[in-house]
């Protein structure tokens, strides 16, 4: 399955480009949740949606399908936070709203709010 995502920049000078997703592409979607807990996490939480899920999504399972708890640790929690625990931001609210002026949003549902598109 391969979505289309067009992206724009912020200016609005630029012209839309698309981009090829491939949903079925492990290694790609666990590189990229990779870079988003590296850079994204810091601000942006995934409230509604679990550690074990995320890693079940992304294929981070043993041989019998059941979530790797070591590579799951070892690669998305940076916290002390627990498998079955939502994805949290440690920024806190007040800081957020200090900071940037607003607190930045959850991104588990925006998928579902903007569409794939």
């Amino acid at each position: 399955m391969v979505s289309t995502l067009v992206l724009a920049a912020e200016s609005g000078n630029d012209a839309m480009r698309q981009v090829k997703i491939d949903l079925t592409d492990q290694a790609a979607l666990q590189r990229g949740a990779r870079m988003y807990m590296n850079y994204c996490a810091g601000c942006h939480s995934l409230e509604y949606l679990r550690y074990s899920r995320f890693a079940q999504d992304l294929g981070i399972t043993d041989n019998f399908g059941q979530v790797d708890q070591t590579l799951l640790k070892n690669n998305l929690i940076f916290t002390t936070a627990k498998a079955q625990e939502p994805i949290k931001t440690a920024m806190l609210p007040e800081d957020s709203r200090e900071w940037f002026g607003i607190e930045p949003p959850d991104l588990s549902l925006s998928g579902r709010v903007h569409g794939a598109e």
